[in-house]
């Protein structure tokens, strides 16, 4: 049989999946002796170009830049484990590798793994790794299935020569030039590492003139490097929504979680980082999965977090404001779940602490930003109770805040977060007062909030918040404007708000667009009537009812979709 002939060829180096078998008896210096060369063989670089042609021998064309070696870290059991289990191994290596003892020449398991590669037409791939010599100097150690006139590699030569001379062995190359290569390829290491050396040197000393050179200087910028990555990581990612739709700001908030998690972990941001990330995943859970009892879940987790921290640091602005907005959050959750009592406790809670930070404060912008959200979170709440006069004592209080910041901070409240957070106050105002059948103070909002979104819509007319905010206040118009009489505006309102709700229900046909379609589509409606176009009103009514039956079937008890299928059924009174 020629070597090789009927042996697994799986190897994408040359015909197998080993280059070598290495076999040893277990225990004492042999395995030893296996574990180092089985180490040392994979881990080696070898010098393909240095070592010329004329030195392979014949026949020998491809050279592997490294050997995969397999080397048994059990004992063998018996000789039938060797059929089932080892002669695969053995079968698909080129070499094998004998450790010679007397302890491997007394080893069954050992003979059989030589014999087994005599038998298999392979006798000339086997090389013996001599360790040990027999007393009186008759020779060395070998099994008895291994012819004793194979020559092969003493230990003895010293490290680097035995260890050249094996590898020479496996490659079938001149053992002086595979060793001249070997040194070749050691001094051009040696010059690469001196030369990344004397980089390393000259960089550490540079660095370190500059941070003497710095010292006074990082004291006062550590604050506000601080300050800036803490809006980098959290204030951007958390409330420029129009940048970052919630998943994907959920998962660059998992990010920085992991990161300080990783590197800092007993530090407060990482357990910030937790909290931010807890209050990202219930945006998503909130707003596009539409599972509010884990949105629950997940913002009172985050908000213990924030109670902790803020207990520790009552100074930190990003840990108060976090913790009123999740109080916030959380609380308009259970508003939406018609537990308004339970709203109203965590709604008190945040004002509570957003009013604490502010007052110890008074120079945060982000504070009295925080003050007048947890105010309107209240003012919602009230006009959801019908209790208007409190609804309207906390747009005041929230007026007045705001009317305050655009005096104080001109320029900050121009950015687009401002303007974003002040268009919503006005929104809010607006739908108050919807509440009360004020319209005309309800349009003087509208105005107020169009004004806002519709500025945003003409920069970024395809950002996702922008259409969204822009269109539910387009829809707000044209419904005051039908209850005010005025057709002719209603009709722009109601137009330019149908083609964006349509476009957002088409994009992303999730339970908000198809409600706000609805809506849109019920007031468009409403507007036919009062022009007297009955049978173009029962249309869109026929189609805002349809939406809304398919939303009622997904979420059966949302109180939202139950009350518009009746204002809908009012609509179709006035038709008749």
């Amino acid at each position: 049989m020629e070597a090789g002939e009927g042996l697994p060829k799986n190897s994408v180096n040359g015909e197998y999946e080993f280059y070598a078998f290495i076999s040893y008896k277990r225990g004492e210096a042999d395995e030893k002796w296996a574990r180092r060369l089985h180490r040392e063989l994979e881990r080696y670089r070898i010098p393909v170009g240095d070592i010329p042609k004329e030195a392979r021998r014949e026949g020998e064309i491809y050279l592997p830049r490294s050997l995969r070696i397999f080397r048994d870290k059990l004992d063998l059991g018996s000789h039938s484990r060797l059929e089932q289990g080892l002669s695969d191994n053995l079968n698909a290596s080129r070499f094998l590798i004998v450790i010679c003892s007397k302890r491997s020449a007394e080893s069954p398991y050992v003979d059989a793994e030589v014999r087994h590669f005599v038998e298999t037409g392979r006798g000339e791939n086997i090389v013996p790794f001599f360790i040990e010599e027999q007393p009186g100097g008759r020779g060395f150690f070998h099994p008895p299935s291994l012819p004793a006139e194979m020559t092969g590699v003493a230990a003895g030569e010293g490290d680097e020569e035995a260890f050249i001379h094996l590898l020479s062995r496996l490659l079938r190359v001149d053992r002086e030039a595979l060793f001249q290569a070997h040194l070749r390829a050691s001094r051009r290491e040696t010059v690469y590492r001196l030369f990344a050396a004397s980089c390393v040197i000259v960089l550490t000393a540079a660095l370190g003139l500059w941070a003497l050179a710095a010292e006074k200087r990082a004291v006062r910028w550590r604050k506000e490097s601080e300050s800036l990555v803490n809006f980098l990581t959290f204030d951007m990612i958390r409330e420029t929504k129009a940048g970052f739709p919630a998943r994907k700001t959920a998962l660059v908030s998992e990010r920085v979680r992991q990161y300080y998690e990783r590197w800092e972990p007993a530090e407060p941001r990482a357990a910030f980082a937790r909290a931010v990330n807890l209050n990202q995943l219930g945006n998503v859970a909130d707003l596009l999965d539409g599972d509010r009892e884990r949105a629950i879940d997940l913002y009172t987790r985050a908000s213990d977090i924030l109670e902790t921290l803020r207990a520790r640091e009552p100074d930190s602005e990003p840990y108060s404001a976090e913790y009123s907005l999740t109080l916030s959050r959380t609380g308009y959750l259970f508003q939406k779940e018609g537990r308004l009592e339970r709203a109203g406790i965590l709604y008190q809670k945040g004002l509570d602490a957003a009013r604490d930070f502010s007052e110890a404060h008074p120079e945060s912008l982000r504070g009295m930003e925080r003050v007048a959200e947890a105010l309107e979170y209240l003012a919602g709440l009230s006009a959801a109770r019908k209790e208007f006069d409190d609804a309207n004592a906390f747009y005041s209080q929230c007026g007045e805040i705001w009317s305050d910041m655009l005096r104080r901070w001109p320029e900050e409240t121009k950015s687009w977060l401002s303007r974003l957070k002040y268009g919503n106050f006005q929104s809010g105002r607006c739908y108050a007062a919807i509440l009360q059948n004020n319209f005309m103070d309800a349009l003087k909002h509208a105005d107020e909030a169009l004004t806002i979104f519709g500025g945003f819509y003409e920069e970024d007319p395809k950002n996702l918040t922008v259409r969204l905010l822009y269109a539910n206040e387009l829809q707000s118009a044209a419904y005051l404007a039908a209850k005010l009489g005025m057709p002719n505006d209603g009709e722009f309102f109601y137009s330019a708000g149908e083609e964006l709700w349509r476009g957002l229900a088409a994009d992303d046909p999730q339970p908000l667009c198809v409600y706000g379609l609805a809506l849109t589509l019920s007031t468009g409606a409403l507007l036919r009537f009062e022009q007297g176009r009955a049978r173009e009103a029962e249309e869109l009514l026929d189609e805002a009812e349809e939406f809304i039956d398919d939303l009622i079937r997904l979420d059966p008890d949302n109180d939202e979709y139950l009350s518009h299928k009746s204002v809908i059924e009012e609509y179709r009174k006035i038709g008749r």
